[in-house]
C-alpha cells in the first residue's frame, strides 16, 4: 500500500469523515493492527485520535487521518501506529502528515512510528518511551521509533510528570 504525498500543499484543515469514504470491517492482520492502534488512542487519552483532514496540493483535492496527534502548545506530535514496523509508516508522517497538519495548525509537526514488532535491519533510532521519542522525532533525518508493546506504563518517562507537556525537554514549553 502506497499513500499520498503532499506537493505544492495550498491549504488544510480539520474536517469530519469524508462523504462516500467507505467503512470497512477489517479482519486478520488489519483487525489486529486497529486493536493495537484503539489501546494506544486509551493510553493517551489527550491525544486526538482518527482526526481527518481535508487539504489541497497541486494534485487537486485530498483526505488524510493521522492515526493520532499530540498538541503540545508549540509543537504537533504525530504518532503512526502499525503492528509491524514499516518504512512507509515514515514516509506517510513525513511526506503526508507533517505538511498537512503544519498547514492546518500553523505550528512544526514532529512524528514518526510506533510499532509492536520490529523488523530485524530497520534503519531506525529506538526510542524507550514517549519522552525520547519526542526528542529523537524533532532531529531532522531521525526515522523515530517507539517499539511499544501495549502497556500503558511503559509510555511515559519515569521521572517526569504525565502531563503530555512534558513529554521532552524542549520539545514543548511547559
Amino acid at each position: 500500500m502506497t499513500c499520498r504525498w503532499v506537493s505544492g500543499l495550498v491549504e488544510a484543515r480539520p474536517c469530519g469523515r469524508p462523504k462516500g469514504m467507505p467503512v470497512s470491517r477489517p479482519r486478520g492482520t488489519k483487525a489486529q493492527g486497529l486493536a493495537y492502534e484503539r489501546k494506544l488512542a486509551s493510553a493517551l487519552p489527550l491525544a486526538k485520535h482518527g482526526q481527518w483532514f481535508e487539504f489541497v496540493d497541486q494534485n487537486g483535492n485530498g483526505y488524510c487521518q493521522p492515526d493520532l496527534f499530540l498538541d503540545l502548545g508549540e509543537v504537533i506530535l504525530v504518532l503512526e501506529c502499525k503492528l509491524r514496523w514499516t518504512l512507509e509508516g515514515h514516509m506517510q508522517v513525513q511526506h503526508l502528515y507533517k505538511p498537512v497538519l503544519e498547514r492546518a495548525f500553523g505550528k512544526p509537526v514532529f512524528g514518526g512510528v510506533v510499532c509492536k514488532l520490529l523488523v530485524a535491519g530497520a534503519p531506525v533510532v529506538l526510542a524507550r518511551d514517549l519522552g525520547q521519542f519526542g526528542e529523537l522525532a524533532r532531529r531532522e533525518g531521525v526515522l523515530a521509533c517507539l517499539h511499544w508493546m501495549g502497556n500503558p506504563a511503559t509510555l511515559w518517562p519515569s521521572s517526569r510528570s504525565l502531563s503530555p507537556l512534558h513529554l521532552a525537554p524542549g520539545l514543548a514549553r511547559v
